[in-house]
């Protein structure tokens, strides 16, 4: 849509519109694991994605832009690396999802089952 997301090593992120006023500021005080940023996209689901120092980062918002939930990947969820690398994802019109770290490139995936009983989580690509 005509909104920009802008990624900060200290502030998190903002979102703007293409005049450049503030939308909406993505942070640790909303949910995000650190207000360092090392990329921020947003995917044809509209997820917007954060690779942040301490592993990436799943952002939904609402209609108004405020933070509607934040799912935090690192190793417990199976995204090993812990660190993001600057402009390290990819997103294809499949609705894959990659991502690099500083060990490897890991692909995320919804297992087929009901996210209630299990969480999601990410396996290194192969």
């Amino acid at each position: 849509n005509d909104k920009l997301i802008i990624s900060s090593d200290s502030k998190g992120i903002a979102i703007i519109d293409t005049n450049g006023k503030l939308i909406s500021i993505v942070d640790s005080r909303n949910g995000l694991a650190s207000d360092l940023i090392k990329y921020a996209d947003c995917d044809s689901n509209n997820i917007i994605w954060a690779g942040t120092l301490y592993g990436i980062d799943a952002i939904r918002l609402d209609q108004e832009y405020n933070v509607k939930s934040i799912e935090h990947f690192s190793k417990k969820q199976g995204f090993e690396g812990i660190k993001s690398i600057r402009e390290s994802f990819f997103f294809n019109q499949n609705g894959d999802s990659y991502f690099g770290s500083i060990d490897n490139v890991y692909k995320y995936y919804k297992e087929p089952y009901d996210v209630n009983d299990y969480p999601l989580h990410m396996r290194k690509f192969t």
